[in-house]
């Protein structure tokens, strides 16, 4: 049968969970992580969501197996882990940006109590820009956790909520401390619209980025393609390039140095998660078997540099 082969699933101590057990390919020409995922729930009556296997290559284990096609061979054995709690990644969005979206209103709200002595100060036209940019580009985040991301991983170990979370919200706050500080040294009002104005066209490409992706698979299609178009064309992640380079400009609106270590440190992360993504997608899409050769002049985050 070409659509079905035998697999042994072994626990981290080398004992048999399922032993010939029948994969059954649900589609395509591949195997997929889901149609390994459900041949197991079929014996064992787990959440597929904590299943993770690691293939074994002459008894010893080889690389963790990721979602999308796989290769599977009958008599194949792979180790078996149970995760721990997961959390699925919309909500996990929608925690990480809901804090950042109202910490700059909560940080007006109480602006008497966190500066005492300049309880009289309104916010300046300067300041007001800076809150409204913040705010909006989080709105902006929820929605498009809602309505635009579609995601292959459906969840994400609960504790990851509390790291990712740590890095926007300890920010948002001490951002919001400094560029709402009644003793603020604001910048020009001229030069905080120009750089509010380039934000918000980074914004926009940015969603426009995230709106090609999310329409790469019609619904329940799990294969991967080469992203096309706008600036795919030149780079891998610019949906990452947008972000990055909308708090580059934020920091010279602003003109605050925790905005341009926010700036940074997300730019570090972002650019270790382009740089995987391109070298999978050139390891996937390397014109063997029939397979698109991915764009050998494309790069990861800056268009002809790298």
């Amino acid at each position: 049968n070409n659509n079905m082969v035998s697999v042994n699933i072994i626990d981290r101590r080398g004992n048999f969970l399922a032993q010939n057990l029948n994969v059954v390919k649900s589609r395509g020409s591949s195997y997929t992580l889901d149609d390994l995922r459900n041949a197991l729930y079929s014996v064992k009556k787990m959440d597929k969501n904590r299943m993770f296997f690691y293939s074994m290559k002459g008894g010893k284990r080889s690389k963790g197996l990721r979602p999308g096609d796989i290769t599977i061979n009958e008599g194949d054995e792979f180790e078996f882990k149970k995760l721990g709690i997961q959390i699925g990644y919309r909500t996990v969005f929608y925690i990480e940006y809901f804090v950042p979206m109202v910490a700059f209103p909560i940080i007006y709200l109480l602006r008497n109590y966190i500066y005492p002595g300049y309880q009289s100060q309104p916010l300046t036209t300067v300041q007001w820009i800076h809150f409204w940019i913040h705010t909006l580009h989080f709105v902006k985040r929820e929605l498009e956790s809602m309505f635009v991301h579609k995601f292959s991983n459906g969840t994400m170990p609960l504790m990851n909520v509390f790291k990712n979370s740590s890095y926007y919200w300890g920010y948002a706050f001490l951002c919001g401390y400094f560029v709402l500080a009644p003793y603020y040294s604001s910048p020009s009002l001229r030069s905080t619209v120009f750089f509010a104005i380039l934000f918000l066209i980074c914004m926009f490409c940015n969603g426009y980025c995230h709106y090609i992706l999310a329409n790469l698979r019609k619904p329940g299609d799990k294969n991967k393609y080469i992203p096309r178009g706008f600036a795919f064309e030149y780079v891998t992640c610019p949906n990452y390039s947008f972000e990055i380079l909308a708090w580059i400009l934020y920091f010279f609106q602003t003109r605050s140095f925790m905005v341009l270590a926010f700036a940074l440190t997300g730019a570090g992360q972002m650019f270790v998660w382009a740089k995987g993504k391109h070298i999978n997608l050139k390891k996937l899409f390397n014109g063997e078997n029939g397979k698109e050769k991915y764009p050998r002049n494309r790069k990861i985050l800056i268009p002809f540099v790298v």
